[in-house]
């Protein structure tokens, strides 16, 4: 049992995330869902130490998402950015909106990596 619990956890270090897909992949899967996106551009992800970000509407609603380099990234800028704790995270992919329904979908896109 105590060779299982070793796995798992080097299985799920923070740090070892890959994945491949961009900010085009997610926006290409809101509109395979039926979604009509009207693109707004890119979101000051600097801010926030993301790498990449953009920002469109669905609906009516505002939906940003943000890219980082690395899990590593990410988690320290989570600590100096007590915005990024209340952003849904999909890999090295966070959102933000304040439609559920959009968060739900995007936490669900799968990284096929």
């Amino acid at each position: 049992m105590g060779v299982i619990i070793l796995i798992t956890l080097i299985g799920c270090g923070t740090n070892n995330v890959k994945d491949t897909r961009t900010l085009e992949d997610f926006k290409s899967a809101f509109e395979e869902k039926g979604y009509e996106l009207v693109d707004e551009g890119e979101p000051l992800y600097q801010l926030i130490g993301a790498i990449n970000g953009t920002i469109f509407y669905v609906d009516g609603q505002v939906f940003k998402i943000y890219q980082f380099e690395n899990t590593s990234t990410y988690d320290k800028e989570i600590k100096d950015s007590p915005l990024l704790e209340d952003m849904s995270i999909n890999g090295l992919f966070a959102a933000e909106s304040s439609f559920q329904e959009l968060l739900t979908f995007f936490e669900s896109i799968e990284n096929k990596s």
